[in-house]
């Protein structure tokens, strides 16, 4: 594939020392929690293609968070500019959807790859939207052995990434189902389509916000457990984050 484009992401000066990690938070309260348990404060933010970003160095070592941010394209944006500024490994933290009995809300999701159903990764070289496309698969292997080591329950199979939020229809969320999804999001498969065609490590995380597998909508953003699950990842992100330094 033709890497060539007419429009690249620059390196601006105010940005131009980020580390070699970035956490991504797809939400705004996960960004503020997240903005907590890795030891920023809110005034240190600055502006980020619609976003915020975080940065720290620390002898010569650092790590960003940035976010929050909707949708393929939207992610794929900030990724491509958090390459540019040097960012070799990602961890992205999101919602989403379950459209399976086996993902109920507030369960922790470590996915092993994602269908592609956006339009985003077109353009980064995938062909085949039946693909599931994966994350890093080593980065994501010590995700998951941070949870454990945090005594966090997970669960581990496919999602299904989608543009379009108000078209999941119950066609769709049976095919994607039959083919052992356990939930929907909007930005995985375009953001591990991209990670690798850039060529860096991507891991992620989701908590089950909501259910549509019974073909009516079980929203469950205020629902105790989804609350606390999300508090117990960004925890566990900040001790990957350590994790990863120490390595």
């Amino acid at each position: 594939m033709d890497d060539r484009a007419v429009i690249n992401p620059i390196a601006g000066k105010r940005l131009h020392q980020m580390g070699s990690l970035a956490v991504m938070a797809a939400t705004l309260p996960d960004l503020n929690y997240l903005v907590k348990h890795l030891g920023f404060d809110q005034e240190d933010s600055r502006s980020f293609y619609s976003s915020q970003v975080y940065t720290r160095l620390e002898n010569g070592r650092g790590f960003s968070l940035t976010g929050p941010f909707i949708g393929a394209p939207h992610a794929v944006m900030l990724l491509e500019n958090l390459v540019c500024l040097g960012i070799s490994q990602v961890i992205f933290m999101g919602w989403c959807g379950s459209v399976s009995p086996d993902a109920c809300i507030g369960d922790i999701l470590v996915p092993s790859c994602a269908f592609s159903d956006e339009g985003t990764s077109r353009h980064y070289g995938l062909d085949d939207p039946g693909i599931c496309v994966e994350p890093s698969l080593p980065l994501q292997a010590l995700m998951a052995e941070t949870c454990r080591a945090q005594g966090l329950s997970f669960k581990q199979g496919p999602v299904w990434t989608t543009d379009a939020i108000y078209r999941e229809t119950p066609e769709k969320i049976d095919d994607y189902r039959k083919r052992g999804a356990l939930a929907v999001d909007m930005e995985l498969s375009a953001l591990c389509t991209a990670a690798a065609f850039r060529g860096i490590q991507l891991a992620s995380v989701l908590v089950v916000s909501d259910e549509v597998w019974t073909h009516t909508w079980k929203p469950g953003f205020g629902n105790k457990e989804f609350k606390q699950s999300r508090k117990a990842v960004t925890q566990m992100i900040a001790t990957l984050v350590e994790r990863i330094f120490n390595g």
